[in-house]
C-alpha cells in the first residue's frame, strides 16, 4: 500500500485482494474480499486465510504456492474456495511477494477473482456442444451440476418435471430443486459424493422428494453419474418421477393387506365349520353301522345296501373334512426354519410308510439331497404326501421303481420324487394341486384330493414351488424346490 491511490485502487476493486504475512495471517482485506466470500475486514483480519475459504473439496496447496510465488516473484492458480455460508465459488487466483527495501517479504499480496459463472458458461457450452440432442430425449429428467453444486444443463423433461422454463435453472444450485427440510443435508452428501464420485441411487431405501418451482412437491428416485469432459468433472442426476409407481404400490399394499384378511377369515371359517361338521358325521357313521349291526336282518337286501352307502359316504366325508381341516390349519402353523437333511426325512418317511409297501415288490433308491433351510415338520409332511401318492399309483407295477433326488436348476437345489406308476394327462396338470381334485376314480386309487394341495402350500410359504412331469401309463415325477433365488 504504497500511495493513498494505490489503497484507493485495491480498495474499490471488484476482485478479493488478500494480504497476508508469509505464515497466512490475514493483514489486508479489501470490499471486494468482503463480496466474494462474505466476512467483513473486522472479521477477517489477524486470522489464517485458510481457516477463512479453505474448501473441503479440494486439497489446500496455499503454502506450495507461496514457496513458488517466493521463488519465481509471482505465481497463478485456480481453485475452489469456500465462503462464509458454506457455499463454493470457483476463483482465479494470482499470488505476489512484496518486500521492503531491504529484500526482506513484507507481505503476500493475493488477488482472487470470482470466475464462477464465467466457468458455468464454459461448461454449459461444454454440456450443450456434446450432449444436448442425446440428453433431451432422455424420458429422465436430465440435471448436470459442477463442483460448487452450480447447475450447468438441465434438460426438457428436467424443465417440465420442475415446472422451470428453458435456461430458467442455469447457475442456480441444485439444493433448489429440493424440499427444504433436505438441502442441509444433501450438501453434506454432495461435498462426500465429490470425494469418492461413482454411479449409485441416491437416497437407496429413503423416501426422497423433488420440489417444483411452485412449491409442490412429488416422490423421485435419483441416480447419479459422474461426466468428465476434458479437464472438467460435473455431476450429471437422472431424476424420475416415481409417483405412479408409489401409487401402485400403496394400492398393491392395500390389496395385499385386504387379501390376508380375506385369506385369514375363510381359513378360520374353514376350520370353524370343518370342526363343527365332524360330530354330525360320525354319529351318521357310527349309528349307520349300529342299524346295520343291530337291525340289518330285518331289512330287505336293497335296504341294506342303501344303508352301507349311507355309512361309506358318512366315511368318505369324515375324510374330506379331515383333509380340509388339515389344509386349513397350515395357514396357522407358524413357520419354524432350521438346516435340515432331506435325505434323513426321506429315509424316516420310508421307514413309517411301510404298511403302504405291504405286497409290493418295491425298489426305492435315495441320491444323496443337498442340505436345506426349511421347517422340518412341514417339510416332512410334503416327502409323505408325495412318497404316500408314489406307493399308491405304483402298487400294479412289478416291480414299482421309486426314485428320490435333486437337481440343479438355474443354481436352485431341485429335489424329485419319480415313480413308475399309473400317470396322468398333462393337460390336466394344472387341476393336481386344487383341494378335493383327482384325476382317478375313487374305486381305482383312495384319497381325500388335499394331499398335493398341503405340499404346494408348505412348499410356497418356504418361498418355494412344486409341479409334475408325467405321462398316463408310465409314472410321474414331482419337482419341488425350498426357496428360490430371489427369496432370501
Amino acid at each position: 500500500m504504497r500511495t493513498d491511490f494505490e489503497k484507493l485502487l485495491l480498495e474499490e476493486s471488484r476482485d478479493a485482494v488478500i494480504a497476508t504475512t508469509p505464515a497466512g495471517e490475514v493483514l489486508y482485506w479489501n470490499k471486494g474480499a468482503e463480496i466474494v466470500f462474505g466476512y467483513s475486514a473486522d472479521e477477517a483480519m489477524g486470522r489464517h486465510l485458510s481457516d477463512l475459504i479453505a474448501s473441503r473439496e479440494q486439497p489446500d496447496d496455499d503454502d506450495r504456492i507461496v514457496r513458488d510465488a517466493i521463488q519465481n516473484g509471482y505465481s497463478t492458480y485456480e481453485t475452489l474456495s469456500r465462503r462464509k455460508d458454506g457455499s463454493l465459488v470457483f476463483v482465479d487466483v494470482s499470488v505476489k511477494p512484496v518486500r521492503d527495501s531491504n529484500g526482506e517479504i513484507e507481505f503476500i499480496l493475493r488477488n482472487k477473482k470470482d470466475v464462477t459463472d464465467l466457468k458455468i458458461q464454459r461448461d454449459v457450452k461444454l454440456v450443450e456442444a456434446h450432449f444436448r440432442d442425446l440428453l433431451d430425449s432422455s424420458p429422465d429428467g436430465i440435471v448436470m451440476a459442477n463442483p460448487i453444486g452450480r447447475i450447468v444443463y438441465s434438460n426438457t423433461h428436467a424443465n417440465k418435471l420442475f415446472g422451470y422454463e428453458r435456461g430458467e435453472l442455469l447457475g442456480q444450485v441444485v439444493e433448489q430443486l429440493l424440499p427444504k427440510r433436505y438441502r442441509s443435508n444433501h450438501l453434506v452428501h454432495r461435498g462426500t459424493y465429490l470425494a469418492e464420485s461413482q454411479t449409485r441411487l441416491m437416497g437407496a431405501g429413503l423416501e426422497l422428494y423433488g420440489q417444483r418451482k411452485d412449491g409442490g412437491e412429488f416422490p423421485v428416485e435419483i441416480s447419479l453419474s459422474p461426466l468428465v469432459i476434458g479437464e472438467t468433472t460435473l455431476v450429471m442426476s437422472a431424476i424420475r418421477d416415481i409417483t405412479d409407481r408409489q401409487d401402485v404400490q400403496t394400492t398393491l399394499h392395500q390389496k395385499n393387506v385386504e387379501l390376508q384378511a380375506a385369506i385369514s377369515a375363510l381359513e378360520s371359517f374353514s376350520y370353524s365349520i370343518s370342526h363343527d361338521l365332524r360330530t354330525p358325521v360320525r354319529a351318521i357313521c357310527g349309528f349307520a353301522g349300529i342299524v346295520l349291526e343291530d337291525y340289518g336282518g330285518l331289512l330287505p337286501a336293497e335296504g341294506q345296501d342303501q344303508l352301507r352307502r349311507i355309512q361309506e359316504g358318512a366315511i368318505k366325508m369324515g375324510q374330506l373334512i379331515d383333509g380340509l381341516l388339515a389344509f386349513s390349519s397350515l395357514g396357522r402353523l407358524p413357520l419354524e426354519k432350521y438346516p435340515v437333511q432331506p435325505s434323513s426325512i426321506v429315509r424316516r418317511v420310508l421307514a413309517d410308510l411301510h404298511v403302504e409297501q405291504a405286497g409290493m415288490r418295491v425298489e426305492i433308491s435315495v441320491d444323496d439331497l443337498p442340505a436345506c433351510e426349511a421347517d422340518p415338520i412341514l417339510l416332512q409332511q410334503v416327502f409323505v404326501n408325495l412318497l404316500s401318492n408314489a406307493l399308491k399309483f405304483s402298487r400294479e407295477r412289478n416291480p414299482a421303481i421309486i426314485e428320490i433326488g435333486c437337481q440343479w436348476i438355474d443354481s436352485i437345489p431341485t429335489y424329485f420324487v419319480k415313480d413308475n406308476g399309473a400317470g396322468f394327462d398333462m393337460q390336466y396338470a394344472d387341476k393336481i394341486f386344487g383341494v378335493f381334485q383327482r384325476l382317478h376314480r375313487a374305486d381305482e386309487f383312495e384319497g381325500n384330493g388335499v394331499g398335493l394341495a398341503i405340499a404346494q402350500r408348505i412348499l410356497h410359504r418356504h418361498g418355494g414351488r412344486i409341479w409334475a412331469e408325467s405321462q398316463v401309463g408310465k409314472g410321474t415325477t414331482f419337482f419341488f424346490t425350498v426357496l428360490e433365488k430371489d427369496s432370501d
